[in-house]
């Protein structure tokens, strides 16, 4: 572990985020430190976001304890007619021929001359699924369909010597109805927008993409009740994987230097919140797009830490020791804390862990 150190603690970065008003999201729990664990683990990673999403549409029904979210086929299904609410996991699909709205509509870069060279769709980054749906405009509802995708941009190589760029606006949104009503005009909000460029090279292996999970696989583990998603993190972080697919890894590599990257999506409707991203000197113009909005973000890449570790309790520094057993809690799942990708906990985490893995 030891001899990959630097790679595995910064990894170059293009991420734009959206945080929106007013809409439903969920959050890792919160614990205190515990020292009397024999290991403790870290989970601050960018792959994170888009590597553990796959498509996913949910029908939510329940409150409190008795909380259930399983799958639907489409929304207007048996399973989304009964539920009081529907959450959609998602990454957009390209502006084809099909789709004009809620879909990435532009790859590009720009050389150190200024010079825009535009990018071309090449695939989906990952196969079908049974779990696939399709999009619905009136309902604000992009296609549910494979975890981002493959672009080309011509000549803009990566230090992989390729320039293939993984690239995904991955979005949670959420619709209210009544229980046991058809969805009729009722539309999708997007309570997570993320955007993101990565260079990428294809890795063969014993890989395969992530696969969601509702309460008939997981409801008797209790785990959110029964939301969730099969996936293999430590797998996807010892090779650097942007995204995985059937029997392949997007491996991550570095940018070229000096050149600015952008995306241009179209949105349905238009969103309400405030950007934030691990981006520099970014430009962001927003247009009305008709009912919705153009959206495009420009920017530097930047360099970021990424931490996804165990270390044995016992290897903890003391200022770490006194720090895990403040009187606070701290964001926790699956075995590790999980304090996110910016803001102050990230950050005090980050200063505790980078000195120790």
């Amino acid at each position: 572990m030891k001899e990959d150190k630097s790679l595995k603690k910064l990894f170059a970065l293009f991420t734009a985020l959206v945080l929106s008003i007013g809409a439903v999201s969920s959050a890792p729990a919160s614990v205190r430190g515990d020292l009397s664990l024999p290991i403790q683990g870290i989970d601050i990673s960018e792959r994170a976001n888009f590597v553990s999403f796959p498509p996913a549409l949910y029908g939510v029904s329940g409150q409190g304890d008795a909380e259930r979210w399983n799958f639907c086929k489409s929304l207007d299904d048996k399973t989304c007619t009964e539920a009081r609410s529907i959450s959609a996991q998602n990454h957009m699909p390209p502006c084809l021929t099909n789709f004009t709205v809620n879909c990435i509509q532009s790859v590009y870069a720009v050389d150190p001359a200024g010079v825009k060279i535009e990018g071309e769709f090449l695939k989906y980054a990952t196969p079908e699924s049974k779990n696939d749906y399709s999009a619905s405009d009136i309902n604000n509802l992009p296609q549910g369909k494979s975890q981002g995708g493959i672009w080309k941009i011509p000549g803009v190589n990566h230090s992989g010597g390729g320039d293939s760029y993984f690239v995904s606006t991955n979005i949670l949104g959420w619709l209210e109805k009544q229980a046991n009503s058809k969805v009729s005009s009722q539309t999708f909000v997007f309570n997570k927008f993320e955007t993101g460029i990565v260079p990428v090279n294809e890795l063969a292996g014993p890989f395969q993409q992530a696969t969601p999970m509702d309460f008939s696989d997981y409801g008797s583990l209790g785990v959110l009740k029964g939301s969730a998603t099969n996936v293999d993190r430590p797998l996807a972080e010892s090779n650097s994987c942007a995204m995985l697919s059937t029997g392949l890894c997007y491996t991550e590599k570095v940018f070229p230097e000096n050149y600015r990257f952008g995306v241009t999506v179209i949105l349905g409707n238009k969103l309400a919140g405030w950007f934030h991203g691990r981006i520099y000197d970014p430009i962001i113009e927003i247009s009305d797009s008709g009912a919705g909005q153009k959206i495009t973000f420009e920017a530097f890449p930047v360099l970021v830490p990424s931490l996804y570790e165990t270390v044995a309790t016992s290897d903890l520094t003391p200022e770490f020791r006194t720090f895990l057993s403040s009187d606070r809690k701290f964001s926790f799942g699956s075995n590790r804390f999980i304090p996110g990708n910016s803001g102050s906990e990230a950050i005090e985490m980050a200063g505790y862990w980078i000195p120790i893995v």
